[in-house]
């Protein structure tokens, strides 16, 4: 075989291999003239220098390009990977599935939120352009995400009770705050509300630190949950479902967030029906010993005496509940939460209430509401207790009674062989001087 038909055969080969490849690779999309862009800023692809956007904002991107034939089922999609809960909270948009025509110019919006929890790096923006079966086409451009210089998100909200309460009752809510912001936070006020009846409830939290000084300082705190905000359901309130608003203030006031939630009022039972005669109830007087003490987590409580008066002139029968301590203390209420008082007399009930050994440190508020017999409310009362952590072992010092009494038991021995030795000092000297008087008394003198 000659030169010639060699290389005849190796082109024929050739031309052979590159149909078959051809025959399987779809051809990729016509589109053309793609222009991005983000806030009116326009993207280049592919670029060194990145756009810098901030976590925890809307990011709305504008996408213009044309398509030189006709094109059916066209879909368009931005996302950003990388993100560590990007299966919960995805940073994508697409766009519905529509048809192209040869020579028009589309503009597409997309829309897209860059999640507060989202690290401070460098990230790829990808637009992908595709229909049902040609292939897919691919724009990238350079992006980096930054944090705000300030930034607080209301992470959690707790209420108490949680999602139902009744009218005339306390409703407590508390609120986990947290710093997304590169500058430390100082008094974010802590704000909750019930616009439809009127009650509202605020604290601040003194300080915020960032994510910078936590990862080199074990102690410092990003995140913290406000003291318990207390608010009265009225007594009166109309039943039905009531929207709870939750809002913090920081950067002196000049920024803030909001979030809103959902309760449903149950009927009271003291509210006097219009048209009705009010009811002559018989006359209570509630006192209270202390209502603020301090207690020890994990260690002996504090007592809170409730003093009850019948006034009346019939016996009557009297409930305290306590709210707002399950997740901090344990109740119990002695001699029984239910007192049976008679015309006239005066009884006492004795609240005590132990913080647990994982209960937060500082001020927890708590409700004692009492009740009569038909579940009436007759007065809420609310009540302080200030939680300290127990001190560490070899720190501090404790009373240890057991050891004080071992204590005083042997002082009382040590004091008790004391007296005896000295008493029988006292003896021996006695004695020895008795002796001594009997020799002289019996000396012959010439």
């Amino acid at each position: 075989m000659n030169a010639g038909k060699i290389k005849m055969l190796s082109a024929l080969l050739l031309v052979f291999v590159a149909f078959l490849v051809l025959a399987n690779v779809a051809a990729a999309l016509p589109i053309e003239n793609v222009k991005v862009e983000i806030d009116d800023v326009e993207l280049e692809e592919d670029q060194v220098n990145r756009l810098d956007i901030e976590r925890g904002n809307e990011v709305k991107l504008k996408v213009i390009f044309n398509s030189t034939a006709d094109l059916e089922d066209v879909e368009l999609m931005a996302f950003i990977s990388g993100y560590e809960y990007n299966d919960r909270e995805r940073m994508s948009d697409i766009v519905h599935i529509y048809d192209m025509e040869n020579g028009v110019t589309y503009v597409k919006t997309l829309r897209f939120t860059v999640p507060s929890k989202v690290e401070e790096d460098n990230y790829k923006l990808r637009l992908v352009v595709s229909d049902r079966y040609g292939d897919e086409n691919v724009y990238r451009y350079n992006l980096k995400i930054d944090v705000p210089r300030h930034s607080v998100v209301i992470k959690d909200v707790i209420f108490s009770p949680e999602n139902v309460v009744k009218a005339g009752r306390a409703f407590i809510v508390r609120v986990r705050v947290a710093n997304m912001g590169e500058k430390t936070e100082e008094g974010v006020k802590v704000y909750a509300s019930i616009p439809a009846l009127g009650i509202s409830a605020s604290d601040y939290i003194d300080e915020l630190d960032t994510e910078e000084e936590k990862r080199e300082d074990d102690d410092a705190r990003t995140a913290k949950t406000s003291e318990e905000l207390y608010m009265r359901i009225p007594e009166c309130a109309e039943p039905g479902e009531y929207t709870v608003k939750v809002r913090i203030e920081y950067d002196e006031g000049y920024e803030e967030d909001e979030e809103t939630y959902t309760i449903r009022v149950l009927p009271g039972e003291g509210c006097e029906v219009p048209g009705e005669e009010p009811k002559v109830e018989e006359q209570t007087i509630i006192n209270v010993g202390t209502s603020s003490q301090e207690i020890v987590a994990g260690e002996a409580g504090a007592v809170y005496p409730i003093t009850i008066t019948n006034q009346g002139t019939t016996s009557r029968v009297y409930m305290l509940d306590v709210d707002g301590v399950a997740d901090w203390a344990t109740v119990k209420i002695s001699p029984t939460n239910v007192l049976s008082v008679g015309a006239g007399e005066t009884k006492t009930a004795y609240v005590y209430v132990s913080a647990k050994e994982s209960a937060s440190a500082g001020e927890h508020l708590f409700v004692v509401t009492v009740s009569d017999a038909s579940g009436k409310s007759l007065q809420d009362i609310n009540l302080k207790a200030t939680v300290k952590a127990a001190e560490k072992p070899g720190y501090g010092f404790r009373f240890d009674w057991a050891r004080i009494e071992g204590g005083l038991k042997v002082t009382l021995i040590v004091l008790v062989v004391l007296l005896i030795i000295i008493a029988l000092i006292i003896g021996f000297n006695r004695l020895r001087g008795a002796e001594e008087e009997e020799k002289e008394g019996s000396q012959t003198y010439y």
